[in-house]
């Protein structure tokens, strides 16, 4: 009896291999042919602690990777310069999230293709499900079916149920555009933006590089023009304007 009760979860996995995704909330701010997307960085340094190693190494040892030296770890207090970006389009601030959905230039084509991908997942879930059922059922009968007292005849629906159930899985899968599920949540994780839906800002000089490089390819392709220097003699960017912090006192 045991071990056909060991045999319930992998009845169940097998029955399972995905539902459709929800649809993506799609908020991209309307397009303007004269509205830039410019980013701003804003850069800021503080003094923080941070950790520092030291390795005392015995006089006949020259490798400092040594096991033999003794490595002692202390926080020490050094300026650390950190950079925010943010995104305006036009006159407006948007979130990170719209900024991605801007700049990628197959964000639509993406889109519709996670709704055929959808489309396709959504017949298979009705196989999905039945053949699930009638597999649980139908290895719950036929456990049931195995007693003494129990006529064989209960036994052989139970398994016949498990049968059907697995070839309705594999109809659903195989035929009705199952494989296709997979694929849908791959997209779907890559276009669902909602997270970052909040972000108004990001830090880091690699990221104010990227959003700079995807900012100017994005006015370009859309024949906006945006002065090299956008009242900031030291902006490094076309469309970037750095300034300090309101804390920080300028050079």
């Amino acid at each position: 009896m045991i071990r056909y009760l060991t045999a319930l979860p992998f009845v169940m996995v097998a029955a399972c291999y995905g539902m459709p995704p929800p649809l993506v909330p799609v908020a991209v701010p309307m397009l303007s042919d004269e509205a830039p997307l410019k980013i701003q960085t804003v850069t800021r340094t503080a003094i923080e602690a941070r950790p520092h190693q030291q390795r005392t190494c015995p006089a006949n040892v020259t490798d400092q990777n040594s096991p033999q030296c003794l490595v002692t770890t202390r926080h020490v207090q050094v300026p650390v310069t950190h950079v925010e970006v943010t995104a305006t389009y036009g006159p407006e601030a948007i979130s990170i999230a719209q900024f991605r959905m801007l700049t990628d230039l197959h964000y639509k084509d993406k889109v519709a293709r996670l709704d055929e991908l959808r489309g396709h997942c959504r017949y298979s879930a009705v196989p999905q499900q039945a053949g699930g059922w009638l597999m649980l059922g139908g290895l719950i009968t036929g456990l049931v079916g195995t007693g003494d007292n129990v006529d064989d005849s209960v036994s052989y629906v139970g398994w016949g149920s498990v049968a059907v159930g697995l070839a309705a899985v594999f109809l659903g899968y195989y035929a009705l555009g199952g494989q296709e599920c997979k694929a849908a949540w791959g997209l779907y994780h890559d276009l669902n933006l909602q997270p970052q839906s909040t972000w108004m800002k990001v830090e880091g000089a690699e990221r104010a590089s990227e959003m700079a490089a995807l900012a100017r390819q994005f006015n370009e392709r859309r024949g906006v023009q945006v002065p090299a220097h956008d009242g900031d003699p030291a902006t490094p960017e076309p469309g970037v304007v750095t300034s300090p912090a309101a804390d920080q006192p300028p050079p």
